[in-house]
């Protein structure tokens, strides 16, 4: 039988300032899923759109799978991928609703649902981080098919036993500092107890590396030089996959410092990427428990695979780093548990297969 043939259309930056946000396993990770899989993949990131046509000339596809919330695609290009794919899979690694409060304090995000739904029209099939998205575009979209997909990791990343480290004995929160974070990072029932850990890419020269890279790839693409159509992908997309696993190594890493991995409260309505990658680092993972996604909430039981507080719960974070640090046999018991369930449930092999097998058969995926 032959390899399905997908254009995987990598959202990417020019900067690790902003790249160091959007995780390899919702990036170059869903390689590693396409290589499991039996999947002739071929990735451009998006980087490289201005050249695509050129890149892809007679080429066709029987997938393509493109970010579309953040990937800067014009009419003309989504018209072009309609061409060259009959199945157009659309991934949103962001909700698309939000609270009144949130819309007051980030009014760009007032665009974001009606931006995105514009795009729509070109793509047969949306996977979404947010469960509610996905139910309101099965619900309001037909023929548009649309799927629930949450956070995994690709399984090499993810360790056999805790590692053997002596951890600093706080919970940490590692990612993007906005409000309503600032506060609790800030919040007297925290304070010695919750801390803001820096990832240990900053004393490495892999973010200079990435800049570097990108700066030059640029230059490249403007200037239309003859090198730049396809001889000089073959050249950049191994040094950026070089790049990035060992970023994310560091990440993995930087997740380790520390007892346990916090997550905050956050826009996005469903668990980020840090929720699976710090189980998968072998430390036990505190969540806020996102209001009314009640399928997100199955994930993980909370007290065996994770340990959940109200999002408005200050003193409840409190409580639980406090038993982490106080009862390490509990915090060894959570750790193994979650690292059982990411492995059987939640691997990025795992995902491509379950995204392939609904878009071939239309089965809905089990994630528990």
């Amino acid at each position: 039988m032959p390899k399905i043939k997908i254009l995987f259309i990598a959202l990417e930056f020019k900067y690790w300032a902003q790249a160091r946000h959007w995780s390899y396993c919702v990036q170059l990770g869903f390689e590693e899923g396409f290589r499991e899989n039996g999947v002739e993949c071929f990735t451009v990131p998006s980087m490289w759109l201005p050249r695509i046509k050129e890149i892809c000339s007679g080429k066709k596809f029987d997938q393509v799978w493109v970010e579309i919330v953040n990937n800067k695609i014009d009419e003309s290009l989504f018209e072009w991928l309609v061409e060259i794919a009959p199945i157009r899979v659309g991934l949103i690694g962001e909700s698309l609703e939000y609270a009144r409060e949130d819309y007051e304090i980030y009014p760009v995000l007032k665009e974001r649902r009606s931006f995105v739904e514009k795009r729509f029209k070109y793509l047969t099939h949306i996977v979404a981080i947010d469960e509610n998205d996905a139910d309101r575009i099965n619900k309001n979209n037909v023929p548009l098919k649309a799927m629930w997909l949450p956070s995994a990791v690709p399984k090499r990343f993810i360790l056999e036993k805790t590692p053997c480290t002596s951890p600093k004995k706080y919970g940490a929160f590692i990612g993007d500092i906005y409000y309503p974070r600032s506060i609790w990072l800030n919040s007297p029932e925290l304070k010695g107890l919750l801390v803001k850990q820096t990832s240990l890419d900053d004393y490495t020269p892999y973010p200079y590396l990435f800049n570097a890279l990108h700066f030059f790839t640029q230059l490249f693409i403007k200037c239309r030089l003859p090198a730049a159509k396809h001889t000089l992908l073959i050249i950049y997309l191994p040094c950026l996959r070089y790049i990035r696993i060992h970023l994310f190594k560091l990440w993995l890493k930087s997740l380790q410092k520390n007892i346990a991995v916090v997550n905050l409260p956050s826009l996005v309505k469903a668990y980020p990427g840090r929720v699976v990658e710090g189980m998968a680092a072998g430390r036990i993972v505190i969540s806020w428990n996102i209001p009314n996604r009640p399928h997100n909430e199955r994930l993980f039981t909370d007290g065996k695979e994770i340990l959940l507080y109200s999002n408005d719960d200050r003193q409840q974070l409190a409580e639980h780093i406090r038993s982490v640090i106080t009862d390490p046999d509990l915090a060894d018991t959570i750790v193994s548990n979650a690292r059982n369930k990411i492995l059987q449930f939640h691997t990025m092999e795992k995902r491509v297969n379950q995204i392939l097998e609904w878009i071939e058969k239309g089965e809905s995926a089990e994630y528990t």
